[in-house]
């Protein structure tokens, strides 16, 4: 496990970069600013979880795959709060691969079915 408690790691003083299967590179920091912006609105409102959304992500462990070298994100902290950029981010990639992998099963028990677009609305 790799604490990223800097931005290099050890050996070979590497930036560490997490990255989709596909290549391209995740958005922490992105998300990290925008996770420190809600906590300056949390911390002014003072909120009780301000404090649990500031810690937010801040500590990522990642594991070494010993035949490649490759390191994949082992482990992570989130404040799971529901505005929360960071937590918000990771729920909705969670969400996509339990949609991929629920089409994919459907798909594999019923290969013909036809699917459909459907939005429902309630009138004011």
């Amino acid at each position: 496990m790799c604490p990223n408690s800097s931005i290099y790691s050890d050996e070979k003083s590497r930036v560490l970069v997490d990255k989709t299967k596909s290549g391209k590179v995740r958005p922490w920091r992105e998300k990290k600013i925008a996770n420190v912006d809600y906590f300056e609105l949390l911390h002014i409102l003072e909120f009780k979880k301000a404090e649990r959304v500031k810690d937010c992500a801040e500590i990522l462990e990642y594991k070494q795959n010993r035949e490649t070298g490759e390191r994949k994100l082992y482990r992570v902290w989130f404040c799971k709060s529901r505005l929360c950029p960071m937590c918000n981010w990771r729920r909705a990639m969670k969400h996509g691969i339990q949609s991929q992998k629920v089409v994919a099963e459907v798909i594999k028990q019923k290969p013909t079915v036809r699917w459909l677009f459907l939005t429902l609305t309630v009138k004011n």
